[in-house]
């Protein structure tokens, strides 16, 4: 085995200690591997639970010289994880926020512009829905820019059906099984 492929599977070794995967533990090395090749620099998760799958975006973000940006409904949470991205030299942004509460001028203001989106927090159809047509204008198009949606086949599936239904959006859709389904979309569009 190469270097590189060594320090693929050694990065998660060096997050802080009470980063443990809450879903799927290969989503986020996979994430981590599509932002690299996507070549993605700012990158933005709402959800951040445990931080697992943060710092592997973080550093996805980092190595391409961008930002990492985070949402979390808890205080503590983002604290935490804002905390090991320092201890880890990644630059960040995280809020302490309810994602329905995100405006299109929050977005425009303190991201401007993404090119991924991991949605993993409230997956109510409305949260989703919300943050899909907020963040869409903001997310790199012609086919570089992705949005992730965890649980597509159960929390996240109206949501997911609802997407894959509208027409406003311009997206190629693919959808992973494992764990209740990670909805992938490429925006194809401007």
């Amino acid at each position: 085995m190469d270097r590189k492929h060594e320090s693929i599977l050694n990065l998660a070794q060096n997050f802080p200690h009470n980063s443990k995967p809450t879903s799927m533990y290969f989503h986020a090395p996979l994430m981590y591997m599509w932002c690299k090749q996507a070549m993605a620099r700012n990158i933005l998760e709402i959800g951040i639970a445990s931080g697992y799958s943060s710092y592997w975006l973080g550093q996805a973000a980092k190595e391409a010289g961008g930002k990492y940006f985070g949402v979390e409904i808890h205080q503590g949470r983002a604290a935490a994880i804002g905390k090991g991205m320092e201890q880890l030299g990644i630059p960040y942004d995280i809020w302490a926020m309810d994602s329905k509460t995100m405006t299109e001028e929050f977005v425009k203001e303190k991201m401007e512009s993404l090119d991924f989106c991991f949605l993993d927090g409230d997956h109510s159809p409305e949260a989703v829905l919300h943050e899909v047509e907020i963040l869409y204008p903001y997310l790199v198009g012609k086919g570089r820019g992705y949005f992730f949606i965890h649980d597509i086949y159960s929390a996240s599936r109206d949501a997911w059906a609802e997407i894959k239904r509208e027409q406003k959006y311009q997206f190629e859709i693919i959808g992973i099984m494992n764990n209740f389904g990670m909805g992938i979309l490429r925006k194809i569009g401007v």
